[in-house]
């Protein structure tokens, strides 16, 4: 519904509104004591939607603060392993995980990988508009290898 109502100029309001109201939904969420929502590969999937709006606008720090948080997200929930174990250790962030570390079927590995190459081509593109290096730059090697 977001992104339809960002393509059409005649719905600029209705973005607006969908935007605030998302990021207020993803505020509550990371405000959860006990963590639970920041392992859910749904709310991943929100903040690559909002960046993607907030890349659309003229300030282009909060898309890349949104995208740090997405990326730091993706860490968190090891995505750039979609199907194995590497040889890097995952963390343990004493978080109650709705995602395992490692994908269980081909659907869920395939999610995975999606979702990380829409957050390695947003780190790209915010790269690029704010001359900086892409963060995942050092987690694509881990990861072409697995995929």
């Amino acid at each position: 519904m977001a992104l339809g109502a960002l393509s059409s100029p005649e719905t600029t309001e209705q973005a607006a509104r969908i935007y605030q109201e998302a990021r207020t939904m993803l505020d509550i969420c990371e405000r959860q004591e006990s963590g639970e929502s920041l392992t859910s590969i749904n709310i991943l999937q929100a903040c690559a939607l909002l960046t993607l709006y907030e890349l659309k606008r003229p300030n282009q720090a909060r898309a890349w603060m949104t995208l740090r948080r997405a990326i730091g997200l993706s860490k968190i929930m090891s995505l750039e392993q979609p199907e194995g174990p590497s040889n890097q250790p995952v963390e343990d962030w004493n978080l109650p995980t709705k995602l395992r570390p490692f994908a269980s079927d081909s659907c869920e590995a395939e999610e995975r990988r999606r979702s990380f190459w829409i957050l390695y081509i947003l780190d790209a593109i915010s790269s690029l508009r704010i001359n900086t290096r892409p963060t995942l730059e050092k987690q694509l090697r881990g990861f072409i290898v697995l995929t």
